[in-house]
């Protein structure tokens, strides 16, 4: 019998942003005081601009982000329930989501940097896990899964933060028995935590993950099971995501995708398949009150 890894203690000074610089505490200036512009990064401070430079072409973290301008085209879309991804679109924790993988990954013989772990936003954990057995990573099994875990809560708990906008949204389409429901790549006690500590529990009528379905997103699978457990047909349900992968996943699924840019561009969002974009809860608030 192989003996299970001990247990072990979630890593103490891991920062809770950016962990390609120092300047982290930069996110927490007031977000008037950056401007996005189509097509751009966030025209802002250079060392976030920097902190950025890494990920890929407009890679965004909500926190850095701007007040950028939505880009609403219903189309005639038909909607009578929506279903919201998690990470980044419920909760402003994408970076906390990926940061969480570095020490799992550290204690297995390889150091990456968060650089690495972008890539996978929006994909599931079995792509991550597959990607860097490929890279040679031993022991990549339930028990890094549970560490991951133990490392994200550790870094969000009692930290994590909601929109602006959007509780008031949410009740609002709880108000008007709107059938609501989260399809996520995470598993169901990463959402369940999550969700519990950005107060939005009560708030959904099924959870579904990708752990559930055969194949996670870009695949539609996970959305289909969100709307088969609301009794919803695909067509007539809008799925809110913030990456790329998940816009693909909906557009394949025959839903509305909605993109949310609060972890990528407005102008990526589009190009990945999303039939609108919205910046701030209110923007999708009222294009529900006005479809």
């Amino acid at each position: 019998m192989v003996p299970r890894r001990p247990t072990h203690t979630p890593s103490p000074g891991l920062p809770l942003v950016g962990l390609r610089s120092n300047a982290v505490e930069l996110g927490r200036t007031h977000p008037a005081q950056y401007r996005s512009k189509p097509g751009h990064g966030p025209a802002c401070a250079k060392p976030i601009a920097a902190l950025n430079a890494h990920a890929g072409p407009n890679l965004l973290f909500s926190e850095f982000q701007t007040k950028t301008q939505s880009v609403i085209h219903h189309d005639g879309a038909k909607m009578v329930g929506i279903i919201f991804d998690c990470d980044g679109v419920l909760a402003d924790n994408e970076k906390q989501s990926c940061a969480s993988w570095l020490p799992v990954l550290e204690r297995r013989g390889l150091r990456v940097n968060i650089e690495d772990i972008e890539p996978f936003i929006g994909k599931s954990d079995a792509a991550l896990i597959e990607a860097f057995k490929q890279r040679g990573v031993p022991d990549l099994d339930d028990d890094a899964l549970q560490e991951r875990e133990q490392e994200y809560f550790a870094l969000v708990r009692g930290r994590l933060k909601a929109f602006p906008g959007q509780i008031a949204c949410l009740e609002a389409l709880k108000h008007d028995r709107i059938p609501m429901a989260v399809a996520s790549s995470g598993r169901h006690e990463k959402i369940a935590f999550t969700l519990g500590e950005v107060g939005l529990s009560g708030f959904f009528d099924a959870i579904s993950s990708s752990t559930e379905v055969p194949n996670g997103k870009p695949a539609p699978d996970v959305f289909l099971l969100a709307a088969n457990r609301l009794g919803i047909a695909p067509a007539e349900c809008w799925v809110v995501e913030d990456s790329l992968a998940g816009i693909r996943g909906a557009r394949a699924a025959g839903m509305t995708a909605v993109g949310f840019a609060s972890t990528y561009e407005v102008s990526s969002l589009l190009q990945a398949g999303a039939h609108w974009v919205f910046a701030h809860y209110d923007d999708l608030l009222k294009s529900v009150k006005t479809r």
